[in-house]
């Protein structure tokens, strides 16, 4: 054969291409990002649209269904799913796994952009994004101290964002918890009366008296000026010295409101609980970092660590950053203890085979066949795109055994050869030449057991990819080692002529030879008796139908559920309890969690439970354990904290622990669907304590919710026609009154700040 002549008769050349093959394959490995499952592009797209104030069925009249029936036209959707909450629409629009993820977000942002006009004036513009299941906080930090809210969450926003949005990688910083300011002109209800004043009127105002607007350009004296009015505020006091028209004249802004600087109503918190040291904190940011797709979490994550000590010199006195939870630990330990299982693979081949050819020289030779094929592989890595996952280190760890098979069949060969008198390097030569064919059928075979894995359609597909891909590469690099290096090394280290044996490789050679001649004794006892041979055949048989019915009792799933050492818990409360109702209940949720030794460390979000739930009666609890090491699996602490949360009062407590292997979500979806909302809420309502008996089934949850406790104003439009006014002047003041307008902004430091127009509270609840 050409390539292995070549090897022989050149070995310098061939060395330093196999030198140059390892080189490149290093520098592949050292630049493969570090994941913990491989990055999967699933086609799906979200659209968000904020409403403030609308209840579920305004939402879904107004907006959701607009979005649905104008989204629906585009090509290659699977499936829609829409939430309509209060004060907000999330569509999810599912395509097919054949679409373009960037293809499918441009074609239904285009879609959206037509019908925003047709939306409701105060509803927020459509935000359409990419929906990427991998992006999710790889490090989760607390933020907290003794100082002003407002004052940390700009800090939050802006210096500590800022600094986290630099680290090469980084693709978002997300935030929750914060609590924004803002500039609040508030009426006393009997004032409005008095002076007979139109809320909507001052917002008015106040937008007329804070322009910044461009005059152009203007030419005087060979110069050329721009011209420009600066007329925003500078001050709060500006706001407070405005004259608002009244009833009994024009009178100052500051003498019929009062206008403060304060912060936006707060629907979110966030509470830490350090059981370590047995602190609770409710004035807290949570800060999330998630990476860009082609980001590194563990250099990241590094990278990051590197920062605190810088970030936290520049941040206030009393301001303290701890890092909850690092995904990036997990992901480097899991990918740590897949290569040195690896490397432990490599070490026990090389020793069974000792064992089998006991001549170290020989073993030599096989053995470095597969750290040679495994290295180059991770060039090919690199070059497509891949990470080191779990899935292509599994891939690796696959082919450890089939590496060494094609070099064994070169050698064995070659020795045979040897022993029919020929010299080490005519022997290599020969001996590889006539093996090319069975090592190259043998090689295909392998590969087509994987390789088509790497084009099954479906989400398996996705996963399975990179772990196919890694087999086969790692294979065919193989092959590639066994026509180059094994004849090479073998026209040079093997000796020239047979020497005396080792003793111990004596006694195993007499010991394999026991073992040829035992085998051969029953092979022939079988063979020569049809009653035996067919007595194994039927005992063949019977084991190949016990096997086959125990593999129906194997339970199923996509991926096995890992011990990633996080629980969640869920909390939900009545439809109407407001936040400082929910936060006394967590209180108690978060102590009877504490009791827990294995718990590290609580993060409590009061207001929200995921991006499609929340409300004022809702809370998710984040529990980080101590070490794996040191405690029982997460599963069984899962159900434990369940059990000792089951008896709180009035509240709905879901606890479930964490899996970085899965998907998320619930293991059985399924929809009631049909024209009428009542009656799909009442055949949830009936079919539920009917799941509920269903043996293995627990936390049934549905998707539709009862909206929260209204109070509908009925215009008198007789009434409203003798006063000269319309529903829509109503309706205007109304959500003044209530909500809230804001019209304009006030610019403080290079940040802008909403000047929002309302009643004091006091009066909106009276």
């Amino acid at each position: 054969m050409f390539l292995s002549d070549l090897s022989i008769h050149r070995p310098v050349m061939m060395t330093m291409f196999l030198v140059a093959l390892l080189l490149f394959g290093v520098l592949g490995f050292l630049a493969l990002p570090l994941n913990l499952m491989p990055d999967a592009k699933i086609p799906f797209v979200t659209v968000q649209t904020v409403y403030p104030g609308a209840n579920p069925e305004q939402i879904e009249t107004q907006i959701t269904r607009r979005i649905e029936d104008e989204v629906g036209t585009v090509s290659e959707i699977k499936s829609i799913q829409s939430y309509s909450l209060d004060s907000a629409s999330f569509v999810v629009i599912e395509f097919e796994l054949s679409k373009d993820p960037d293809v499918a977000t441009q074609e239904v942002k285009d879609k959206v952009d037509l019908i925003v006009n047709d939306l409701p004036a105060d509803a927020n513009t459509p935000i359409t994004q990419k929906l990427d299941f991998t992006e999710m906080p790889i490090v989760n930090i607390i933020m907290s101290g003794d100082v002003d809210p407002v004052l940390m969450s700009q800090l939050a926003e802006t210096t500590v964002k800022d600094r986290i949005s630099r680290i090469a990688g980084v693709g978002n910083v997300s935030i929750s918890g914060s609590r924004q300011r803002e500039i609040r002109v508030e009426f006393v209800n009997a004032v409005v009366y008095e002076n007979q004043i139109n809320l909507a009127q001052v917002g008015q105002i106040i937008a007329a008296a804070n322009l910044d607007m461009p005059g152009g350009n203007m030419q005087t004296r060979g110069q050329d000026f721009s011209v420009r009015l600066d007329g925003q505020f500078a001050a709060i006091n500006e706001i407070a010295d405005l004259d608002i028209p009244t009833a009994a004249g024009s009178r100052r802004l500051g003498s019929i409101a009062t206008v403060r600087d304060a912060s936006e109503d707060v629907r979110e918190r966030t509470i830490f609980f350090d059981t370590r040291t047995g602190i609770r904190d409710e004035n807290t940011v949570r800060i999330g970092v998630i990476k860009s797709p082609d980001g590194n979490p563990v250099e990241i994550a590094e990278e990051l660590r590197a920062l605190f000590p810088t970030l936290q010199d520049t941040l206030p006195e009393g301001i303290t950053l701890t890092v909850t939870s690092d995904q990036s630990v997990e992901i480097q330990d899991t990918v740590n203890d897949t290569l040195g299982n690896i490397g432990l693979g490599i070490f026990l081949t090389a020793v069974i085979l000792l064992l089998f050819l006991h001549d170290l020289r020989s073993t030599l030779i096989v053995a470095l066949a597969m750290p040679m094929s495994i290295i180059p592989t991770f060039l090919v890595m690199n070059a497509l795109g891949m990470s080191l996952n779990l899935m292509s280190l599994m891939g690796l760890s696959t082919a450890v055994g089939v590496l060494v098979m094609n070099s064994v069949v070169v050698l064995e060969n070659i020795f045979r050869h040897k022993e029919m008198g020929h010299s080490r390097t005519e022997a290599a030569s020969r001996g590889t030449s006539e093996v090319v064919v069975a090592v190259v059928a043998s090689t295909l075979t392998n590969i087509a057991v994987f390789l088509p894995m790497a084009t099954m359609g479906g989400l398996a597909g996705l996963f399975l990819q990179e772990f196919a891909l890694s087999v086969s590469f790692a294979t065919i690099f193989s092959m590639l080692i066994s026509f180059t290096l094994t004849p090479m090394l073998a026209s040079r280290l093997l000796p020239e002529h047979d020497r005396k044996k080792h003793p111990i490789g004596t006694v195993l050679e007499n010991n394999f030879h026991a073992l040829e001649r035992g085998y051969a004794v029953i092979l022939e006892k079988v063979l020569h008796s049809k009653v035996r041979s067919a007595l194994l055949i039927g005992v063949t048989l019977a084991v190949f139908v016990v096997t086959i019915l125990q593999f129906g009792r194997i339970p199923f799933e996509f991926a096995p559920f890992s011990d990633s050492g996080s629980i969640n818990v869920e909390v939900e409360l009545p439809q109407g309890t407001d936040l400082t109702r929910t936060a006394a209940t967590l209180e108690t949720v978060e102590a009877r969690i504490a009791s827990f030794d294995e718990v590290e460390t609580i993060t409590t979000t009061i207001g929200s439970i995921s991006a499609i739930s929340g409300g004022t009666n809702m809370a998710s609890v984040d529990v980080e354990l101590i070490d794996k090491t040191l405690r029982a699996p997460h599963v069984v602490v899962a159900t434990r904290i369940g059990g000792a949360l089951a008896d709180i009062p009035g509240a709905r407590i879901r606890s479930a622990a964490r899996s970085d292997m899965g998907m998320g979500g619930a293991p059985v979806v399924f929809y009631l669907q049909g024209d009428d909302t009542d009656t799909l809420a009442a055949l949830a309502r009936e079919l539920r304590p009917r799941l509920q008996e269903v043996p293995g089934l627990i936390g049934i949850d549905t998707s539709s919710k009862p909206g929260s406790p209204e109070v509908v104003l009925y215009p008198d439009r007789l009434k409203l026609n003798d006063v000269g006014l319309t529903v829509q002047d109503l309706a205007t003041t109304m959500r003044a009154a209530v909500e809230g307008m804001v019209m304009t902004t006030f610019r403080d430091g290079g940040e802008e700040y909403d000047i929002r127009v309302t009643l004091a509270d006091a009066d909106v609840a009276g």
